[in-house]
């Protein structure tokens, strides 16, 4: 602000010399105060009119000058207004993302939890009800329990060769019941009864009829 000041005392200091000069061009040596003007004559408008466009020029381009710098400032303002909106708005985006996240994160947390607390809630209420409902007959044995897990599935085969043929390789069982809940012999088994050769592969099927008969009635 000071150094503007400077430059229109000077520039006005300037102004005046040159309306100084016009004067002394037109009226001769005579001394500018002492310069008999009339404002009705050609010369003196010519000299008014040149002394006004010169001073009146250099304001022009002094408020010129002003008006550029108010016009940088302001764009400057603008700009810069513009920039922390621009970054207040990302800022605040970002925020909303990460509080959004966050909750979202909660929610799922919370969903997780409760939906343990219902699973043991229903754990818990299903093991009161199977202990309430045992009784000592429909529990099962201890003994039976503690029995490894081959001898409970698998029954166990006991296979009588001489049952009904009286040949060692029939691989039937002993007893009648054991046909039903027993599986059979296993491959290996019937892979090796059929690798043996039949001692009766020589009689016809009705020799092997009679024959089975004759040991069935024995039996009797």
């Amino acid at each position: 602000r000071k150094a503007t000041d400077i430059q229109r005392v000077f520039r006005g200091h300037a102004g005046r010399r040159q309306v100084d000069a016009l004067k002394a061009q037109v009226a001769g040596p005579v001394a500018p105060d002492r310069l008999p003007i009339d404002p009705l004559t050609e010369e003196g408008v010519t000299l008014h009119v040149a002394a006004a466009t010169t001073i009146q020029a250099q304001f022009r381009g002094h408020a010129a000058r002003e008006d550029v710098r108010q016009v940088r400032a302001a764009r400057a303002a603008a700009a810069t207004e513009i920039q922390r909106i621009a970054r207040g708005k990302l800022a605040r985006t970002e925020a909303a993302g990460r509080h959004h996240a966050l909750q979202a994160e909660l929610a799922e947390q919370a969903a997780w939890h409760a939906h343990k607390q219902e699973v043991a809630a229903l754990r818990e209420g299903r093991l009161s009800r199977l202990s309430r409902s045992a009784t000592p007959q429909s529990r099962p044995s201890t003994a039976l329990m503690d029995e490894p897990p081959s001898s409970i599935l698998e029954p166990t085969l006991d296979f009588d060769t001489t049952a009904r043929t009286g040949t060692p390789d029939s691989g039937l069982p002993r007893y009648p019941h054991q046909r039903l809940c027993s599986p059979g012999p296993s491959v290996d088994d019937t892979d090796a009864l059929a690798r043996k050769p039949d001692p009766l592969a020589h009689l016809s099927h009705y020799d092997r009829y009679k024959l089975s008969g004759a040991d069935e009635a024995v039996q009797q």
